[in-house]
């Protein structure tokens, strides 16, 4: 089904409104809002099929900050966005999650042709590859993406704190020993575990699983690095009450480890790789 409901978020009136008029001379519905703010607002209340996000939005929010949370809601799954800007070097951290990156000026038929393109739904929208099939939680490669945008925005705020953390979640059977479930009961974990963390832990916490019942997660803005000992147990008090697996009641043990971003890293999945790690060596050492 055609959804030409056009939402453009752009802080500079002037193309905001050449947008609109050559979009609404290709027969689309087009609203403006000048904010990012704005715009996180205007979303709760609609569901465009296209949405044109400038990445330079102000110093408090970005347009890397609203692509997240449209990625991030399901409701938004069929939506397309496109990214626009004048400044190519931003591009790198948001490729991965816009449809399409188009650098300013942008041409009135280059704009009509690609906007048309997007809600007639001849392009699938980006987001249904970063889901993982079994939990509908993220999968490592957009994990790794929002990853990068903490990273960056680290660079620029020397008070941001931020903390990967890995676990695991193993099984009980007697006397406590890890057991090996079967796939029914496999995939009824890991859908309990999912569904656990997406309730208890705040809607801007990255949740991901990155392979059979391992997970991370991405805990942004907080207000000391100490916090992350307090998240290491939230983790774990979330997911201690036993599971109903296919009509039995397993216990669990979560097995956690993290790692928080400084300055001491040369890249954003360094901090993954060092979460990662330490999770290892607890598990070695059990």
């Amino acid at each position: 089904m055609l959804n030409n409901h056009v939402l453009i978020i752009e802080d500079d009136r002037n193309i905001a409104e050449y947008f609109q008029a050559v979009l609404s001379m290709a027969g689309m519905e087009v609203e403006i809002v000048l904010s990012a703010r704005e715009g996180l607002v205007r979303l709760t209340g609609t569901i465009p099929g296209l949405i044109l996000l400038d990445m330079r939005l102000g110093t408090e929010i970005g347009g890397e900050d609203i692509l997240y949370q449209i990625r991030s809601n399901p409701r938004f799954d069929e939506t397309r966005v496109i990214v626009i800007t004048g400044f190519p070097n931003t591009t790198n951290i948001v490729s991965d999650l816009a449809d399409l990156v188009l650098i300013k000026p942008v041409g009135v038929d280059q704009l009509t042709s690609l906007a048309q393109r997007m809600v007639s739904f001849d392009v699938a929208p980006r987001t249904h590859a970063f889901r993982d099939p079994v939990t509908d939680l993220f999968n490592l490669e957009f994990f790794y993406t929002r990853l990068e945008l903490a990273f960056e925005r680290a660079k620029r705020r020397p008070d941001f704190v931020y903390v990967v953390v890995a676990f695991q979640v193993n099984v009980l059977g007697e006397e406590n020993a890890p057991i090996t479930p079967n796939v029914d009961q496999s995939i009824a974990l890991l859908s309990e575990a999912a569904r656990r963390l997406k309730h208890y832990l705040r809607p801007t916490d990255t949740i991901a699983r990155v392979a059979n019942s391992r997970f991370v997660t991405l805990h942004e803005d907080l207000r000391r690095a100490a916090d992350a000992e307090i998240i290491l147990q939230r983790i774990q008090s979330i997911l201690s009450d036993p599971f109903d697996l296919c009509g039995d009641f397993y216990k669990v043990s979560v097995i956690c480890a993290s790692a928080v971003g400084n300055p001491g890293y040369r890249e954003s999945k360094d901090i993954y790789t060092a979460a990662n790690r330490s999770l290892e060596h607890v598990l070695s050492a059990r």
